[in-house]
């Protein structure tokens, strides 16, 4: 395992390379962090809160229940990793990959994480409330059960998504784009979808009372499933022929640009 360490300071280990090789301390202290490479690495199980994973190549390891809250993650990279019951609270990761990476189980709450990667990632059963996915990619990701509120994905793509059953009451998606989405079973009451995308969404079940459309695109899209919708909402979005609606309810044509 090739191990490149940049700033990195072990306050409990005397001997930091000789430590990683040998064995899988419980309890790291970092005083200022470390970047480099340590692709495919173990990391599992370690309390690392506060630490500095900067800059770093980390694709492949294994962060698996790991602890890493109010921690700085930010423009690294982690192609599928594994951080599957891993807490990162407060943590900032901006800018960082997380290309098919696994979460499944894990606390993402109140992270800062503008621009980052989750393309093809499984974030099933995550935590996030508090969360701000600003300009995230989340396309064909698994968000399957993910929960929380006061969660933001504005500017996110989200096409081809999966967000069934998952509770997020109260999300902003402004301008995000889940052209393609399976919104099945969710709960999206009193989200905000102000000008986002919502063509080709799948949405049986969802629970979408309160919810903003305001400049909504739902063109192709299947709501005709969807719980809680009224008028008054579909009045606010645009859709065209393809689009289906609960009975009684009708769009306005988008306009073409």
């Amino acid at each position: 395992m090739k191990l490149v360490l940049a700033l990195l300071a072990f306050s409990a280990l005397a001997s930091p390379a000789l430590a990683w090789e040998r064995g899988r301390p419980a309890s790291v202290t970092f005083t200022h962090g470390f970047g480099g490479q340590c692709n495919g690495c173990d990391l599992s199980g370690r309390s690392m809160d506060g630490a500095r994973l900067a800059g770093g190549s980390f694709n492949g390891a294994n962060l698996s229940g790991s602890r890493l809250r109010r921690s700085e993650v930010s423009g690294s990279t982690f192609a599928g990793a594994d951080f599957s019951r891993s807490e990162l609270t407060g943590s900032e990761i901006s800018g960082s990959n997380f290309a098919s990476a696994l979460f499944q189980g894990a606390c993402l709450e109140r992270v800062e994480a503008t621009g980052v990667n989750f393309s093809g990632a499984n974030l099933a059963a995550t935590t996030v409330g508090g969360a701000e996915f600003v300009g995230a990619n989340f396309a064909a990701a698994s968000l399957m059960g993910e929960r929380g509120e006061r969660t933001v994905f504005s500017g996110s793509n989200l096409a081809r998504a999966d967000l069934s059953r998952s509770a997020l009451p109260g999300a902003d998606f402004g301008g995000a784009n889940l052209a393609g989405a399976r919104l099945s079973e969710a709960n999206l009451e009193r989200a905000d979808f102000s000008g986002a995308n919502l063509s080709r969404v799948r949405a049986p079940g969802a629970r979408l009372a309160r919810a903003r459309l305001n400049e909504a695109n739902i063109a192709a899209a299947d709501l005709s499933g969807a719980q809680g919708l009224t008028q008054d909402q579909i009045n606010d979005a645009c859709g065209d022929a393809a689009t289906r609606l609960p009975n009684g309810l009708v769009v306005r044509t988008c306009r073409r640009r």
